[in-house]
C-alpha cells in the first residue's frame, strides 16, 4: 500500500482554514488551482500533492528481499516483460529499469494526476523508450496489451491497483490466467497466512487474501506454486516501527522448473514458504 489518494474516502468538508493555510505553504500552486476549481477538487488536489510529498521514495516498499525476488525471478525464468498496476509516482518501475535496462516495462495508473507525474519523471530520465505508461483502468489496459501482443510470456505482473471504488484484482488475475500459460504474479498488500505481522488490505469487507483469488487460480490448467514471505522485515530503519506489507508470488505454469529456481537461489528463497494450489 502506498500513499496515493483513495477518492471514495475523501471528505471535502475537512479542508479547514488551517489545512488550506498549510496546503498553500507546502504547495503554492494550489492558490492558482483554487481560483478555477470547486472546493472538492481543491481538496482532492491537496491530498494528491501531500501523497507525493510524504510518501518515501522506496521501490517495492524498499524491501530488499522483495526486490531480489523480482530481479531473480525475471532473470531465472527469462521474463520478457514487466507489467505493474498502480504506477503512483513511478518509483518501482524507474528502479527496475535501471536494474534491468533491456526489460520491457509497462505500468497502468487510473489517476491522471499520478500518471502525468510519473510520465514526466520518466521522460526526464530518458526512459520513455523502455517504459510504457497507461492512464486507464488496469483491466482495460491488460486486455489491450494482450490483444496487441505487447505482453510476451513469461511476464512478471506486479498487482497493486487496490484503490478507489473499483477493486480489479479478480478481473486482473482472470485475464492473466486465461491469456498466459506461464507467468509470475505478485500481489501487494496481501494477507500472508504464515506471518500475521505483515499488513494487508480489506475492501468492502473482503480481505486481499488467497481465499479471494483461489477459485480463479483453480480454473487454470497450469501449475500454481505460491511463495509467501516468512521474514519480519528487510528494510526497517533504525528507531522506526516496521510497516511491512504482505505479498504473495504466484508462479504459473513452471512446474518442476520452480524447484530448480528454489534450489538455485536458496539464500533468497529460504525467506519464503512454498505452497501449491
Amino acid at each position: 500500500m502506498d500513499a496515493r489518494v483513495n477518492v471514495s474516502q475523501l471528505d471535502s468538508s475537512k479542508l479547514t482554514i488551517s489545512k488550506i493555510f498549510k496546503a498553500v505553504t507546502f504547495h503554492p500552486r494550489l492558490i492558482t488551482f483554487a481560483l478555477t476549481h470547486p472546493k472538492g477538487e481543491v481538496f482532492l488536489q491537496h491530498e494528491r500533492l501531500e501523497a507525493l510529498r510524504l510518501a518515501p521514495n522506496e521501490p517495492f516498499h524498499g524491501d530488499i528481499i522483495l526486490q531480489q525476488l523480482i530481479v531473480s525471478s525475471i532473470r531465472f525464468f527469462n521474463a520478457k516483460s514487466f507489467f505493474e498496476t498502480g504506477t503512483f509516482r513511478g518509483d518501482s518501475i524507474i528502479w527496475l529499469s535501471h536494474e534491468m535496462p533491456d526489460l520491457d516495462i509497462m505500468s497502468v495508473e487510473v489517476d491522471r494526476f499520478f500518471h502525468d507525474h510519473a510520465a514526466k519523471r520518466i521522460s526526464h530520465l530518458n526512459k520513455e523508450n523502455k517504459i510504457r505508461l497507461f492512464n486507464n483502468d488496469s483491466t482495460i489496459a491488460l486486455k489491450e496489451c494482450f490483444r496487441t501482443k505487447i505482453l510476451c510470456e513469461p511476464t512478471l505482473f506486479w498487482l497493486d491497483a487496490h484503490w478507489y471504488n473499483h477493486w480489479p484484482l479478480v478481473e486482473e488475475i482472470t485475464q492473466i490466467t486465461r491469456s498466459c500459460q506461464s507467468s509470475i504474479i505478485l500481489i501487494d498488500d496481501f494477507k500472508v497466512p504464515c506471518n500475521s505481522e505483515l499488513g494487508f488490505d480489506n475492501y468492502n469487507g473482503k480481505e486481499n487474501s488467497i481465499e479471494l483469488i483461489k477459485p480463479v487460480l483453480e480454473d487454470s490448467d497450469s501449475s500454481r506454486d505460491l511463495l509467501y514471505p516468512k521474514y519480519k522485515s528487510s528494510f526497517q530503519r533504525e528507531g522506526q516501527k516496521s510497516n511491512q506489507r504482505g505479498y504473495v508470488a504466484i508462479y504459473l505454469g513452471f512446474g518442476k522448473v520452480l524447484n530448480d529456481f528454489l534450489n538455485h537461489n536458496q539464500g533468497l528463497t529460504g525467506n519464503f514458504v512454498h505452497d501449491v494450489i
